[in-house]
This record gives structure tokens, sequence and C-alpha cells, in this order.
């Protein structure tokens, strides 16, 4: 298989994954975040080591085109109450949101509360790995870092997303974004077969 291939069938299979495990995180546990979607975040270091910083929740972005940021507005904007709100986006993300994994981008986001020592070592280093481990499935993800800014388009859509489920939300809060380097991604799954069918 050769490298264009590879990389295709890596980023396809992982984003296929993840949408069918976020759909059915919003449809059968309420929105609770589970292990598919939080993976360890490891510094990359000197001599190929890396160092575990903990575990993240992650965002997974439809790309702009696919683009459902006026409807996270509104349903955010439509009620105060944080348990209507929380219902309103359940039922929005469950129905078709995650439905076709080819709307999706593959650049992973997450928020911060504020900007820690540890975060901002990461930013300075600008790499890490991202080690996804969840029902006998797994992903190593190589991934460039950075700091997204207010007028970023993964800003946005992170930042309301995470607001349905997050009342407190801060607007200073930190956005990060993960994007993997595919060709030396690694994974325990049989990528050479597998198909995604909505590709």
């Amino acid at each position: 298989m050769n490298d264009m291939a590879h990389v295709y069938k890596m980023q396809s299979s992982f984003l296929a994954w993840q949408c069918k495990t976020r759909q059915y995180m919003v449809r059968e546990q309420g929105g609770k975040p589970d292990d598919a979607i939080m993976p360890q975040l490891c510094l990359s270091t000197k001599n190929n080591e890396t160092k575990p910083l903990g575990y993240i929740i992650t965002v997974l972005n439809k790309s702009v085109s696919h683009s459902k940021l006026p409807e996270m507005k509104h349903i955010a904007r439509h009620t105060n109450d944080p348990a209507q709100r929380r219902e309103k986006a359940l039922k929005f993300l469950g129905e078709y949101y995650y439905q076709y994994s080819n709307e999706f981008s593959d650049c992973l986001t997450a928020t911060f509360q504020q900007m820690t020592k540890q975060i901002q070592t990461l930013l300075d280093v600008g790499k890490c790995i991202l080690k996804f481990d969840a029902s006998h499935i797994s992903y190593q993800l190589p991934c460039k870092v950075n700091r997204l800014q207010h007028g970023d388009a993964y800003f946005a859509t992170t930042w309301w997303h995470n607001f349905l489920f997050n009342p407190n939300l801060s607007a200073d809060t930190v956005v990060v974004a993960f994007q993997p380097n595919w060709e030396e991604a690694k994974t325990n799954q049989p990528i050479e077969v597998a198909e995604v069918e909505d590709w």
C-alpha cells in the first residue's frame, strides 16, 4: 500500500470510529465522555520519548463547509436553562450530526480553563502524541499542536459545542488544536482492508 493510500485509510478509519462512538455516546450515554474521546495526552520529548500529561476531552469538528455553528449558537441562546440546553444539544447531536464521517475535519480540539504551565510547555514544544484506547481499539496519533485564536473557525465551533454542556465555560478559555500526522499514526485496527461506507 502506497503512502497516500495508507494516509487515507488511517485517517478515514479513525474518523469513522470517532463518529460512531460519539453518536453512541450522545444517544445512549447522555453525552457523558468516555475513553473513546478522551485520549492520553503525551508530550513529545527528546530522544523520541514521551511524557504523559493526563487525559483530555477532544472535540471532533465538522469541516468549515459542513459547519453547524449557527445551529449550535441557536440552541445555546434559545434558553438560559442549562438542563434544557443540554437536552436540546443531545437531540441535535444524536440525530444526524455524526452520520457522515467525511463531513469532519481531522483536526481535533480541546478546551482548557486556563493557561497552565503544562499547557504552555505543550504549546512551546509544538507537538505531542494522543493515545486513544477504548473497547480494544487503539490509535496513537503524533500531532502538531497550536493555540487557536478567537477568530478561528474551529475555536468558535469548539467553544460553542462545549458551552452547550458547560454553562460556566469562560470566554477566556484556551482552545488547543491537534493536527495528526497520519503517516506516522499507528493503530491496532486492520486499516489495509477497512472501508468506510459513507466515503
